[in-house]
């Protein structure tokens, strides 16, 4: 497959997989992203979840995460709770 094949069929894959994301993962995927190394889940956690924050509290905001890692957006290491990937950062 020609190099241009590849980057179209890439896109698409992106954009279904950025299709129907909630406004608060988003927001968490766009976060994330901005990070240039992993960041710590309490990190993750002290700039997302809360009053006025995307997420009010923990188990919405591992809904999202799991909902990121099931679209394939996100990896991340559950055993020291930080994020390994973001797609996009």
């Amino acid at each position: 497959m020609a190099l241009a094949g590849v980057q179209e069929a890439s896109a698409h894959v992106l954009k279904f997989a950025l299709q129907g994301l909630s406004e608060p993962e988003s927001k968490a995927l766009r976060t994330l992203a901005a990070f240039r190394m992993p960041a710590s889940y309490d990190t993750l956690a002290a700039v997302l979840m809360g009053d006025g924050k995307p997420f009010a509290d923990e188990r919405a905001l591992d809904r999202a995460f799991v909902d990121l890692e099931d679209r394939g957006l996100l990896g991340w290491d559950r055993r020291p709770l930080r994020s390994a990937e973001a797609a996009g950062g």
